[in-house]
């Protein structure tokens, strides 16, 4: 594994913050990354979950941000109203896919073919694209389709889809 890009996604909560979760990335230990957001917003910060280490954790944080569009509280932060057991499910099927994708070349080949904007935006203008609402997608529904067709059904409001094959 690559250490330049690997690291972990994680989602913190705090009783301030009432039902939103605060999720981004780390390439450092969880607990040192903690102690840096430390401001009168995050003191007394729970660990709800985090994920493995990822292979690159930022191209994993970019398909975060894709699936939990519609939870976003603001455009300019990373909290999101979502429960924590929907953070954990798609935390553990991330690990899982990178158990799958266990290589930069693989994870950059699914990516080119699947998320090909990743590469060809600048991270500036991909960032405000996923934060842009979207309503031109009616289900109401979010798909997240991970090894052979296992259907993972996300509650509440619209999402888009991820499909990972597996086949590697």
């Amino acid at each position: 594994m690559t250490k330049k890009n690997s690291g972990i996604l994680y989602a913190l909560s705090n009783e301030l913050w009432q039902n939103k979760l605060k999720c981004g990335l780390t390439t450092q230990k969880l607990q040192k990354r903690i102690s840096n957001l430390q401001t009168s917003l995050f003191i007394d910060c729970e660990i709800v979950y985090h994920t493995e280490e990822l292979v690159n954790c930022k191209i994993y944080e970019y398909l975060l941000k894709k699936i939990l569009k519609e939870y976003r509280k603001r455009n300019d932060r990373e909290f999101y109203n979502i429960e924590p057991e929907d953070i954990k499910e798609i935390f553990d099927n991330f690990t899982y896919i990178n158990s799958v994708l266990n290589t930069e070349e693989k994870l950059n080949e699914y990516i080119k073919n699947n998320h090909p904007e990743y590469f060809r935006l600048s991270k500036k203008r991909l960032y405000s694209e996923m934060c842009s609402s979207d309503s031109s997608n009616s289900s109401n529904e979010k798909k997240m389709i991970v090894g052979h067709k296992t259907a993972i059904l996300l509650r509440e409001k619209k999402r888009k889809c991820i499909y990972v094959d597996t086949s590697y």
